[in-house]
C-alpha cells in the first residue's frame, strides 16, 4: 500500500472515500492510463507535423497555380482525401520544379521515387504525361481519387502548361475549342482506365 501525500499525479489516482491508501492494483492501472496517454500525445505529434506538410504543400499549390479551374479541382480532391495533395503535387511539380524551394517542399519531393529514377520532366507529348502520371499513381499508396476529378484535373493541367501538341494549337472559335476539349476529356479517360 501506497500512502496518498507520497504521490504527486493526486488528479489521475482512483482513491476510496474511505482511505487515504492506494491498492498496487490502482497504480498499475494509473500507469498503464500513463503509457497510454503517452502514446496518443505521440500520435497527435505525428499527425499535426504531418498536417503541417499538408498545409505547407497546399499553401505553395495555391501561390503558384493560376488558374481558378485547377485550383478548384485541388481543393475538390482535398476535401475527398488530404493524401491527394501530395498526389497533385507530384503531378504539377514538372510544371512547377522551378518555384519550389521551401525546405519542407524538397523533403516530400525526396520521397518520390522520380528523384531517384532521373525520371525525365520535360514531356513532348500527352501520351508522355499521362504516363509520368500513371506512374505516380501507382507509386502513390493510400490514395483514392474520383475519375472523373482526375480526368478533369488532368485535361486542365494539359491546357494550362500547353503539354505536347497543345502548345501549338490555335483556335478559331469557341466550337473548335470545345470539340478539342471533348476530344481530349475522353482521350484522357481511356489513358487512365487502367489505373483507377
Amino acid at each position: 500500500m501506497w500512502n496518498l501525500w507520497n504521490v504527486d499525479l493526486l488528479d489521475v489516482w482512483k482513491v476510496s472515500e474511505k482511505s487515504e491508501w492506494v491498492s498496487e492494483e490502482d497504480i498499475w492501472r494509473v500507469l498503464e492510463n500513463l503509457k497510454k496517454a503517452k502514446q496518443v500525445r505521440q500520435q497527435i505529434q505525428r499527425v499535426k507535423k504531418e498536417d503541417w506538410k499538408v498545409a505547407t504543400v497546399l499553401e505553395f499549390l495555391v501561390k503558384n497555380i493560376d488558374s481558378q479551374l485547377i485550383l478548384k479541382l485541388i481543393l475538390n480532391l482535398y476535401e475527398e482525401d488530404r493524401k491527394n495533395v501530395y498526389f497533385v503535387f507530384y503531378i504539377l511539380f514538372p510544371f512547377l520544379k522551378d518555384k519550389v524551394q521551401n525546405e519542407i517542399l524538397l523533403s516530400v519531393v525526396d520521397k518520390v521515387w522520380l528523384k531517384e529514377e532521373n525520371i525525365d520532366l520535360n514531356f513532348s507529348s500527352i501520351s508522355e504525361y499521362i504516363e509520368f502520371v500513371k506512374q505516380i499513381y501507382k507509386k502513390s499508396k493510400g490514395i483514392e481519387i474520383k475519375k472523373d476529378i482526375l480526368v478533369e484535373l488532368l485535361m486542365w493541367i494539359l491546357v494550362n502548361y500547353k503539354v505536347g501538341v497543345i502548345a501549338n494549337l490555335k483556335f478559331t472559335n469557341n466550337k473548335q475549342k470545345e470539340e478539342f476539349l471533348t476530344e481530349l476529356h475522353s482521350g484522357i479517360q481511356k489513358e487512365i482506365e487502367d489505373i483507377l
